[in-house]
């Protein structure tokens, strides 16, 4: 019988059902930063040795989009309309309450954690990743914001990148997710200092030595509230595939206590919009703007065409 490790390892190894999603997101950011290729419509940059770097499908590459020329005289309302919102939009301070406990403990926690979510260099700057979770949501229908602890054990709570997340499918939508995994890159000594004296990480990634001290590890980080306590997981992802053998397994240390009882919840928290029934993902703001951008590109396009051919004085 499948043990639970196994569980897991079939749901991170297993993200096909994603695949579009993420393609979808990484066109829509590449139309947001000017690059319409991803259309098929216009002129699409140029290609000039390997400076212009092609969309890739390797997770990997979805964060290398470089433009490096835009057509003259193209309008971005889309642009404009995701940055007029987010300037618009009023963050406000997390909200901090706690129940069932002394309230002398309450307030000393409550004013510990106004400082750590609070700007830096004491705090984690908790709004500005809260709004930078807001523009991953208006450019491609879902941002992800992480409750956790950095590296020093201080509870912190930042953005992730929407690329970096999988969920649970079988749900209706995000929030109601049983399970959920980011994929979070850090550097081969900060790894080796948290999971310091485990033979599994050393197994698996190696002693890279000096020339590896700065190289970029990435480690798959689960959670689900499955079970009583739920459970908690690391796989280090060699090649853009996790491996089989965890890091390590634990109880899931997300949860709320209530009366003594623990209820475990996901430190991943998404922001959508729009759900349609029967549609698969949210829809973002980007998305609903685009026939109406395209429309103006076939607009400008054609006024250009027809500057630049010129017309005669008897027409």
């Amino acid at each position: 019988m499948p043990t639970k490790t196994d569980l897991i390892y079939s749901r991170l190894s297993k993200q096909k059902d994603l695949d579009s999603y993420r393609k979808k997101v990484h066109k829509l950011r590449m139309l947001l930063a000017g690059d319409i290729s991803g259309l098929n419509y216009g002129r699409p940059q140029k290609a000039e040795g390997d400076e212009v770097l092609k969309p890739s499908l390797d997770r990997k590459g979805f964060f290398d989009v470089n433009v490096t020329d835009i057509e003259e005289g193209r309008s971005n309302r889309l642009l404009q309309a995701v940055k007029a919102i987010l300037f618009q939009v009023s963050h406000n301070y997390p909200d901090i309450s706690l129940e069932d406990c002394d309230q002398t403990i309450a307030t000393l926690t409550k004013a510990y954690l106004q400082v750590r979510l609070g700007p830096s260099p004491r705090g984690c700057n908790a709004t500005d990743h809260m709004k930078r979770s807001l523009g991953e949501a208006l450019v491609g229908s879902m941002g992800w914001s992480n409750v956790g602890f950095n590296a020093l054990g201080y509870p912190v709570v930042t953005s992730v990148d929407a690329l970096d997340v999988s969920w649970d499918q079988q749900c209706r939508v995000a929030q109601e997710a049983r399970w959920a995994s980011v994929r979070v890159r850090r550097p081969y000594h900060e790894w080796k200092e948290i999971y310091k004296g485990s033979r599994v990480f050393d197994e698996i990634v190696g002693k890279l030595g000096d020339e590896g001290y700065d190289k970029v590890i990435e480690v798959e980080e689960y959670c689900d509230v499955e079970g009583e306590l739920g459970t908690r997981a690391c796989f280090v992802s060699v090649d853009g595939a996790v491996h089989e053998k965890p890091i390590e397994v634990t109880e899931n240390p997300f949860f709320y206590e209530v009366d003594g009882y623990k209820q475990p919840f996901l430190p991943l928290d998404p922001i959508t919009f729009l759900h349609i029934p029967s549609v698969r993902y949210a829809l973002s703001e980007t998305e609903m703007m685009l026939p109406s951008q395209i429309a103006i590109w076939g607009a400008e396009r054609a006024i250009r065409d027809t500057v630049a051919a010129g017309v005669p004085f008897w027409d």
